[in-house]
């Protein structure tokens, strides 16, 4: 510390050898004329003990401030370098900082807002890409996106989302029939009858635009 003091004050230290077993330093007056510090070190000691503060301060500034970059990972979907025969592709992510948002990239041309799973439908015959980036709320965002680059021959059928679409659009018609063939005589049967047939309305909506959007 008087070392540091001395410095502090605008005088320098000196080394002289005093024998074999240390040192002896000497701190000359500052620019006020006031003695500064004047004391002993042994040699070792001393020495080994400034090199290991040197280490120190230089390995704390080295790791200081930085932090581990938020990673993310496709954990589902077609692998990198698949060739698919259908027109749709599905993709699952994941991060590994909890919290995090993801952006995706269709195509690679450039990143918008979006959750776990995307599916990419009406794929044209050809090369594809799809990419996806984390985004940490108290940190950077990954600047490494996960890629996976797949190619689409001539679709040789609908894909298996669009079957299934399709099968919950007839179930939907079903329910639909059913509900409007229910025979309601009493005014609470008449009420519960226009609620079956409003959410039967519903669901098939919903299906229909399933549908829309996967086939």
């Amino acid at each position: 510390m008087a070392l540091l003091a001395a410095l502090a004050e605008g005088g320098y230290v000196e080394y002289i050898r005093k024998s074999k077993r240390g040192w002896r330093e000497s701190v000359p007056r500052n620019r006020e004329n006031h003695m500064v510090a004047s004391h002993h070190i042994q040699g070792n000691a001393a020495r080994i003990g400034l090199l290991a503060a040197l280490a120190i301060s230089i390995l704390l500034l080295a790791f200081a401030g930085q932090a581990k970059a938020i990673e993310t990972t496709i954990t589902s979907g077609p692998q990198d370098g698949e060739t698919l025969t259908v027109d749709t592709a599905t993709f699952g992510f994941t991060s590994d900082v909890p919290g995090a948002t993801f952006e995706c990239s269709f195509e690679l041309r450039g990143f918008r807002p979006c959750t776990s799973p995307v599916t990419m439908t009406n794929l044209d015959r050809g090369n594809h890409a799809f990419g996806v980036r984390a985004v940490d709320p108290n940190g950077p965002d990954d600047s490494t996106p996960d890629v996976r680059k797949f190619k689409v021959l001539e679709p040789t059928g609908p894909s298996a989302e669009c079957v299934k679409a399709g099968e919950a659009v007839a179930k939907a018609k079903a329910r639909l029939k059913k509900a409007k063939a229910k025979k309601a005589r009493t005014r609470r049967a008449k009420q519960a009858k226009a609620k079956a047939i409003k959410k039967a309305k519903s669901g098939l909506e919903v299906a229909n635009d399933k549908v829309e959007e996967l086939c």
